[in-house]
């Protein structure tokens, strides 16, 4: 079976066999500024597709849901960092069909000028059709936004990936298929510490 690659534009760039490797994936991501209210959740809008292997998730209105095509068990991740205020809670959460299914413990900020960062990683079973979106929660007193990695150079850009953890369909080994050193960065960030 033969899956294709597609850039940030939707472009098919190359077919990939369905080779033992990396899981079928897709990420997006954000470099803009976004600002949230004082005690409420609310909705991540995301700009960038990052990559999609394998045609598992279409992103439906703006970039911010992933509407599943392939049924399976998904790891599930996001994370942001927000900008700096000493005052209140942050949160993140990974939201399916409307209903949370799991949250970062809220990071409680202490540090003056500290960028406080939350992230969320659950494996899931997901049906086609099922919509995964992420929401962010902050009771700082004021509006803030998300940090991107302009305002900090140790914070990513806020990001969320799904990952079909039953298939494996992209070539490893140094052929067509392996993963680009962002895909690794950004897995290893989230994973990794």
């Amino acid at each position: 079976m033969a899956w294709a690659f597609y850039d940030n534009t939707g472009a098919t760039k190359e077919a990939v066999s369905g080779v033992s490797g990396d899981a079928a994936r897709m990420s997006i991501s954000t470099t803009a500024f976004e600002s949230f209210t004082h005690n409420g959740w609310n909705d991540v809008d995301f700009e960038t597709i990052d990559y999609d292997y394998g045609n598992i998730a279409l992103i439906t209105g703006s970039v911010s849901k992933m509407t599943i095509v392939t049924p399976g068990i998904y790891t599930i991740a996001a994370g942001f960092g927000w900008e700096p205020n000493q005052t209140g809670d942050r949160s993140c959460a990974i939201v399916v069909n409307g209903s949370p299914i799991a949250s970062s413990s809220q990071t409680t900020v202490s540090t003056s000028g500290a960028y406080p960062y939350t992230q969320v990683s659950t494996d899931y079973e997901l049906a086609a059709g099922n919509v995964v979106q992420v929401l962010a929660y902050q009771n700082s007193g004021v509006t803030l936004d998300l940090a991107v990695n302009a305002d900090n150079s140790d914070i990513s850009d806020p990001f969320f990936t799904i990952a079909l953890k039953d298939t494996a369909i992209i070539g490893g080994g140094g052929g067509s298929g392996d993963a680009t050193t962002t895909e690794t960065e950004r897995f290893t960030y989230f994973h990794g510490r």
